[in-house]
């Protein structure tokens, strides 16, 4: 399958149960999706709305029988199998540390439209996020314009000292200074491209990993 249908395990999370494929409905993480945005780069305040999907994750269980969880946005042009050629490398060295592990995609700081994260990991962002809160009032004070993705990186860094592993070749993304003709979707080494927000985009991008 697409996307994240190519996973052995997948949730699509939203406000309301929607049918998004035949037998495939949405899952309801929270009511109201909704958020503002802020700060001269036009941020998405999503920061609770994704602790709310995170804490569905981890309701669900699903996230304990497998070794990574991967987190994608609705416009991200995801390629399963390259995950798994860039996981394989480290999939002793994530089995061996209780405190856990995340992928870096960007070097401007992770970007949410692919996080992936190990099973430690997801275990020890659940049993953390009111300390990640503490560490967000004091990093971030007053009105704090930070999106979900920003807040997570930071606070699995500093607060709760996962390990981090930088990868450039996982995502080619708008607003990571990707280069010249990125979304030509022509780059066989690169898990996911992001954003393609019509279904014609999309899918043109989606057909190009395949040539």
């Amino acid at each position: 399958g697409a996307s994240l249908f190519g996973c052995e395990h997948y949730s699509v999370y939203s406000s309301e149960v929607v049918e998004v494929a035949p037998g495939v409905n949405t899952v309801i993480a929270r009511s109201d999706i909704r958020c503002e945005k802020g700060g001269e780069s036009k941020t998405t305040l999503n920061i609770d709305i994704f602790m709310d999907v995170w804490r569905k994750v981890v309701d669900e269980r699903t996230f304990l029988s497998t070794d990574w969880t991967v987190k994608l946005d609705p416009d991200t042009v995801f390629l399963a199998p390259r995950l798994r050629q860039v996981l394989a490398p480290l999939q002793a060295r994530a089995a061996g540390t209780s405190r856990g592990m995340y992928l870096d995609n960007c070097k401007l700081g992770m970007r949410g439209s692919l996080e992936v994260l190990s099973r430690a990991a997801v275990g020890n962002w659940f049993s953390g996020m009111d300390r990640c809160r503490a560490f967000l009032r004091v990093f971030c004070p007053g009105d704090c314009l930070w999106g979900e993705d920003k807040f997570m990186d930071h606070c699995f860094r500093k607060e709760l000292t996962l390990e981090r592993i930088n990868n450039s070749g996982l995502l080619l993304e708008e607003h990571c200074d990707p280069p010249s003709g990125w979304e030509t979707c022509h780059d066989r080494s690169i898990v996911a491209f992001h954003p393609f927000k019509d279904v014609a985009a999309y899918g043109a991008c989606l057909i190009a990993t395949l040539l």
